[in-house]
């Protein structure tokens, strides 16, 4: 049997693999668009906190660190994100379907913004918000 500390350690979130999201459907380091690490999004494969984009809070994005109405970029509604505190059609960003981001209300490879082959939703959502 593994030690209780070993468990732990082994389920623990920073241990969880990073999300990535690259640009269209490639997966190479060229194409990296960002790196989402825990409900924190960053450019390429920082994780520095001068390279921190937006926050994830629930089903919210803010703008770096914050959680203040005013840095709010997107609310996410089910697999749409839409700009602000909106959810009306014409504030739609984006649709993720699988372990993809689509432009507005598309799932069509010529829409398609960006890929994250290991992302959750929540991740991909952070992600989105930024286009």
């Amino acid at each position: 049997m593994l030690p209780v500390a070993l468990l732990i350690a082994l389920v623990s979130p920073a241990n969880a693999a990073d999300c990535r999201v690259y640009r269209g459907d490639s997966t190479s380091y060229s194409n990296l668009l960002v790196t989402v690490r825990g409900d924190r999004v960053y450019r390429g494969d920082s994780s520095s906190y001068s390279q921190l984009l937006a926050t994830v809070r629930g089903d919210r994005v803010y703008r770096g660190d914050s959680s203040s109405y005013s840095q709010l970029l997107a609310t996410v509604r089910g697999d749409r994100v839409y700009r602000g505190d909106s959810s009306s059609y014409s504030q739609l960003i984006a649709t993720i379907r699988g372990e993809r981001i689509y432009r507005g209300d598309s799932s069509s490879y010529s829409q398609l913004l960006a890929t994250g082959p290991t992302c959750m939703l929540s991740e991909l959502a952070g992600a989105a918000a930024l286009f």
